[in-house]
């Protein structure tokens, strides 16, 4: 029953850092921030509740050492206060150019956390890293590409109702596309690629309507018209309707 924050505290050399949030009406009060590593930060700040280990899964990109790895930990909440476990590397690479183009979903399903990205430290390819908790640790397994191609803005949601993950993302600057992954453990398979515009989009972002069973999708179009799109699953993969401003 409560919310958390995760930022990099630049009043504290840049470390990554959490606080707990309670809700009571239309305010909100904030408990003692809890940093999570000596590391500096930026870039790679993503954040899951995971459902059945009743933990949140944090990421973030170390930047004093230059060499781009994203780290995962494990916070427990506990009243107004969280706790972290130690950090793992989660084998996702990501240069200072493109620090921020990332996302993170929980599926439930199979227990697994999905972190997509683009991989600006190697060939700019839609990579994807499964992890899978225990306790208050996390282990992942190696690098899954989704797209051989450069990608931006990749975006991941989870429908409960699949059980399956999509991923969408803008391809190239060419068009926004998008397909199914389905986790086991530290792996992940993938459907069909499908389009969903045929035109670039930026700041792709996703998210699963449980009550209508779709994915709704936004974007901003190489216009600077922001659309959503509404898709629905089926097997593994995706139909998607008529993009709207």
């Amino acid at each position: 029953g409560k919310v958390v924050v995760w930022y990099v505290d630049y009043t504290n050399t840049y470390r990554p850092t959490g606080v707990v949030g309670t809700v009571s009406g239309t305010s909100i009060s904030f408990g003692t921030a809890s940093v999570a590593s000596t590391d500096q930060a930026s870039g790679g700040l993503q954040i899951v509740y995971a459902s059945t280990n009743q933990k949140v899964v944090c990421t973030y990109r170390e930047t004093a050492t230059g060499n781009d790895v994203v780290y995962a930990v494990v916070g427990t909440v506990s009243g107004t206060s969280i706790s972290f476990g130690s950090k793992v590397d989660s084998k996702a690479r990501m240069s200072s150019t493109v620090p921020h183009l990332s996302d993170m979903a929980y599926d439930a399903t199979s227990g697994s956390v999905v972190f997509v990205y683009k991989d600006g430290a190697v060939d700019n390819y839609g990579s994807c890293q499964v992890g899978s908790i225990s306790g208050t640790s996390t282990s992942w397994g190696a690098r899954s590409i989704f797209k051989s191609n450069t990608v931006n803005y990749p975006a991941v949601a989870y429908s409960p109702d699949a059980g399956k993950v999509a991923i969408a993302y803008d391809d190239n600057n060419v068009s926004v596309s998008a397909r199914v992954g389905t986790t086991s453990g530290t792996t992940i398979s993938y459907g069909v690629e499908v389009t969903v515009a045929t035109a670039s989009g930026s700041f792709v972002k996703m998210a699963y309507d449980t009550t209508n069973d779709k994915f709704v999708l936004g974007y901003r179009a190489n216009t600077s018209n922001g659309y959503g799109v509404v898709g629905t699953l089926s097997g593994t993969s995706t139909t998607w309707g008529t993009p709207v401003i």
